[in-house]
């Protein structure tokens, strides 16, 4: 996974102590935590996105939609860490291009099994319909 660059400061920890009372739940601290580190992260020249996502992550906070994205930021960070020194290795190169070919038709197959999916639903709402007056219609 990428490197995680956000780190806590004896200051920064001070000036969060500082915000803290007796009465702060557990929600209001994970608040906290999470605004100061969001501006914390925007901080970083790249990698803001993968930084507050490894944080959440480490605290129990990541939603279903945020663990996906950091799932596929994952993914994508091995796989050029996989590629590189591509230029020099003709090897690599051929073993890039059919990873990438592969990624499409694994996307190719998600999209016809998620067509499928729809089509099947959709016939089994449907009504089952016998054509009137005794004709039948064959395809040829």
């Amino acid at each position: 996974q990428p490197a995680f660059k956000l780190r806590g400061s004896y200051r920064n920890m001070n000036k969060l102590v500082e915000k803290l009372t007796p009465i702060t739940n557990e929600q209001e601290l994970q608040t906290l935590l999470l605004s100061h580190y969001e501006g914390e992260s925007q901080t970083l020249t790249s990698g803001a996105e993968s930084n507050m996502l490894k944080f959440k992550e480490m605290i129990g906070a990541l939603t279903e939609e945020e663990a996906a994205r950091w799932a596929e930021i994952k993914e994508a960070f091995n796989k050029d860490k996989m590629l590189q020194g591509s230029r020099d290795n003709p090897l690599v190169q051929v073993v890039a291009q059919l990873s990438h070919f592969s990624d499409h038709l694994k996307s190719i197959h998600e999209a016809l099994e998620d067509g499928l999916a729809k089509a099947r639903e959709q016939q089994a709402q449907q009504p089952t319909q016998r054509p009137s007056g005794g004709i039948v219609f064959k395809k040829p």
